[in-house]
């Protein structure tokens, strides 16, 4: 009976069937599908929602928690300045007082809040619904990616099902890495080198307006999920042949430049923010290149040393 078994397997593997004949659906059944997936991907959406917003506290306390992080530093390097200044002239009060640099008069200086400041009625209201719905739109974000990809896979032939198999949890799971390390690292960062200059001396309250706060944490930690996403790309293509490794080799000078340009673009106009999300890109992009070198199946084209070249010193 096995034997029975294997050999019409056999014999169904040695026709020649197209895949995608068998699933052909009519307009109508497309679009039928396409609706219950939408709808399952939006009730995951939802459902999270509901949960995030029943511990609305708890989701804004870690939305905060970059800009507290940030904060904190500050508020260390204000307290360094005071004893620093007390310790040259220990006559004088400085319990809430700086010196500024030409030492000519005091400034006011207290401690900066730990937390953004609402300046609009209904902000911290509507503050707490865009934290749980960004938050739950990253959460249900993988589901609603999977779905979109099985409604597509349905008219794709299985050698092009196995590329994106092998490489969309990857891709998912570097978008996750990325949107942590944006929002974990990049965010406090950019926060405190943006709020360090003068610091102690200008007497400029330093307080971050909330909705200002969560634009400035989306963008960033959105834009840099998006940036990781560049070596899967690169393999991916390389894969399956479309694009050789010395395209990334030729043109990676002009991938520096589009990125500084989009992160100046993205991030608020100062150099240090431009460049801890431009770095990223640019050294995502050398790793997919080579990565790519290793998964490339056609032929090493002959300029592709000089491709090399060509990109260093572009």
């Amino acid at each position: 009976m096995c034997a029975r078994v294997r050999a019409a397997i056999e014999m169904a593997e040695d026709e020649d069937i197209d895949p995608v004949e068998d699933t052909r659906m009519t307009l109508g059944e497309h679009l039928d599908e396409l609706r219950r997936r939408l709808v399952r991907s939006t009730l995951v959406l939802v459902v999270s929602f509901a949960v995030l917003y029943t511990f609305r506290l708890q989701v804004l306390e870690l939305i905060d928690g970059p800009y507290t992080a940030a904060v904190a530093q500050l508020n260390e390097d204000l307290t360094e300045i005071r004893r620093e200044q007390v310790e040259e002239d220990p006559e004088l009060q400085w319990d809430e007082y700086f010196r500024d640099p030409e030492m000519t008069r005091l400034v006011r200086a207290e401690e900066i809040p730990p937390k953004p400041t609402s300046l609009k009625a209904g902000g911290p209201f509507l503050v707490k619904l865009r934290a749980c719905f960004w938050l739950a739109l990253f959460i249900a974000g993988p589901v609603f990616l999977w779905e979109m990809w099985m409604f597509i896979a349905a008219g794709l032939y299985q050698a092009e099902k196995k590329i994106v198999y092998t490489y969309f949890p990857t891709s998912l799971a570097l978008f996750v890495v990325g949107v942590v390390f944006g929002f974990m690292v990049l965010v406090p960062a950019a926060i405190y080198f943006l709020q360090s200059d003068g610091l102690g001396v200008d007497g400029i309250n330093r307080t971050m307006e909330l909705d200002q706060y969560m634009q400035f944490l989306r963008s960033l930690s959105l834009a840099l999920g998006v940036v990781f996403q560049l070596p899967v790309f690169q393999v991916a293509l390389s894969k399956m042949g479309a694009v050789p490794p010395s395209f990334y080799a030729k043109y990676r000078g002009h991938m520096a430049i589009i990125a500084l340009i989009v992160a100046a673009i993205i991030t608020p106009p100062d150099p240090v923010t431009q460049m801890i999300l431009a770095g990223p890109a640019i050294v995502l992009w050398e790793v997919g290149y080579w990565l790519s070198r290793l998964v490339w199946t056609g032929e090493k084209p002959a300029e592709d040393d000089v491709g090399v070249g060509q990109g260093a010193n572009a």
